[in-house]
């Protein structure tokens, strides 16, 4: 909304002048100013399928124990998930790497977009839920928490690592937050780790291990920045 309040702003000021003066400098990048905003729309729908079924799961799987259905839509979840991923790191890469863009800025177009788009299915689809959340102060005060110390960090550390190294790096860093993830859960239930979750553990920390010194454990292959924006982004 406040770009749009700019952009009408400056449409208004002196004949359109200022927007004159714009298309000389982005005559050549037209097909880029197309682009980009498009398929930053289509990453954010992607990324907005994933909380659809996931509910599905939880209103319609879990209740009638419909195991079929639940592996069904994890199949959908899996496989959205690496497309989204993918899709996702390889615009932040080349966003970042080839065009320079911070993070920062990224972020503020992308967000921003996403959260548009999720408040318009939230209406469409259960509009009621919706507004009860924000009458409730504790929903507010949740969504606030994790608006800044869940979407905002994991999607800026995200943005940041990749624009040290690259989207495959920056994604399997990402993922070092299931080991985080992992313990916690052991801490809270008060109980040891799995077999399965310990060599899930193990094989983690050795690839993030192998990412960071590339076989040698005596430096660091990638920038030091890089490493302290993964380790946060998997704390988020």
């Amino acid at each position: 909304i406040m770009y749009l309040f700019l952009f009408l702003h400056f449409c208004n000021r002196k004949g359109g002048c200022f927007l004159k003066k714009l298309l000389v400098y982005i005559k050549d990048f037209r097909l880029e100013c197309v682009l980009a905003p498009l398929f930053k729309l289509l990453e954010a729908s992607f990324e907005l399928i994933v909380p659809l079924i996931m509910a599905a799961i939880i209103d319609k799987g879990i209740p009638t124990g419909n195991t079929g259905f639940i592996v069904r839509m994890c199949l959908w979840l899996v496989a959205l998930g690496g497309v989204c991923w993918a899709f996702s790191g390889t615009c932040a890469q080349l966003l970042t790497t080839v065009y320079g863009l911070e993070p920062g800025w990224v972020i503020s177009i992308r967000v921003p977009c996403a959260a548009v788009l999720f408040v318009i299915v939230a209406l469409v689809r259960d509009r009621e839920n919706l507004l009860a959340a924000v009458r409730d102060p504790r929903t507010i005060l949740a969504m606030v928490l994790f608006a800044l110390f869940g979407i905002l960090l994991t999607q800026y550390g995200y943005l940041t690592a990749i624009s040290y190294t690259n989207a495959g790096t920056g994604t399997v860093m990402e993922r070092f937050g299931l080991v985080l993830l992992t313990i916690l859960v052991c801490v809270t239930s008060r109980r040891l780790p799995h077999a399965r979750e310990v060599i899930g553990v193990i094989l983690a920390i050795a690839g993030t291990v192998l990412i960071a010194t590339k076989g040698n454990l005596g430096t660091l292959a990638i920038p030091p920045e890089a490493l302290f924006w993964g380790f946060m982004l998997s704390c988020g």
